[in-house]
């Protein structure tokens, strides 16, 4: 038996059974839980705020309304986890891997996400707003709706993300990589899109507002009239294609 310690006392569990186990509604938050292996684990609802799970493995885990906010997760495993509904709001999640994992309508305000892979990962409808995401890989990402307001996106790789009709409102995304991403209609209204790679993307209907576009790269981009002045990129109208 392995003591996992759990603020204001203490509660012990056998770490080793913790693979695939029932921990529905469990509270486990400020739980020392580091390099545990909690693959295939049902933590539907369970409140693991402030927990150290700094390199867990949550493959495949159940987190569906489970509270992880405030938790460390730096290098974690999370690829295929189920956490639609997951708050983890201020959560940090530096160089973590998020492969295909279900985050649709979770809730990663405030999150730390710099390095982060999530290749697949579906994050529609879901809240990073003021998230930082710097250096992280989107490829193929589903963000359909999902505010990222004010969100720190520099050096982002959003290859062929879809982006249509999220709110990047004064988004961070300088020197980010959007080559072949979906945009339509998303808000974009004074981002900071400098250095920015857009090419072949779809921005139709996006509002580019107040947005700046120094050295911002258009080529082969549909669905908005721009022109180039120098550096810059005059957007006169996104059109609805």
């Amino acid at each position: 038996m392995i003591e996992i310690k759990i603020k204001p006392q203490n509660v012990k569990i056998d770490i080793a059974s913790l693979r695939g186990a029932d921990l529905e509604e469990f509270n486990l938050a400020y739980a020392e839980l580091a390099k545990a292996d909690l693959s295939g684990t049902d933590l539907n609802n369970a409140n693991i705020s402030h927990a150290n799970l700094e390199g867990a493995i949550l493959r495949r885990s159940d987190l569906r309304y489970t509270n992880l906010s405030h938790a460390n997760l730096k290098g974690s495993h999370l690829e295929c986890a189920y956490a639609e509904k997951c708050n983890l709001t201020g959560a940090d999640l530096t160089k973590s891997f998020l492969n295909y994992a279900y985050l649709d309508d979770a809730n990663l305000q405030g999150a730390n996400l710099e390095n982060a892979i999530l290749y697949g990962t579906l994050l529609g409808f879901a809240n990073l707003e003021g998230a930082n995401l710097k250096g992280a890989k989107i490829w193929y990402g589903n963000l359909i709706c999902a505010n990222l307001k004010d969100a720190n996106l520099s050096s982002v790789e959003f290859k062929s993300a879809n982006l249509a009709l999220a709110n990047l409102k004064g988004a961070n995304l300088t020197n980010a990589k959007l080559k072949g991403a979906n945009l339509f209609k998303a808000n974009l209204t004074g981002a900071n899109l400098e250095g920015a790679d857009l090419r072949f993307a779809n921005i139709a209907g996006a509002n580019l507002q107040d947005a700046n576009l120094k050295n911002a790269n258009f080529e082969g981009a549909t669905g908005v009239s721009v022109k180039k002045k120098g550096n810059d990129w005059d957007c006169y109208r996104a059109k609805d294609q």
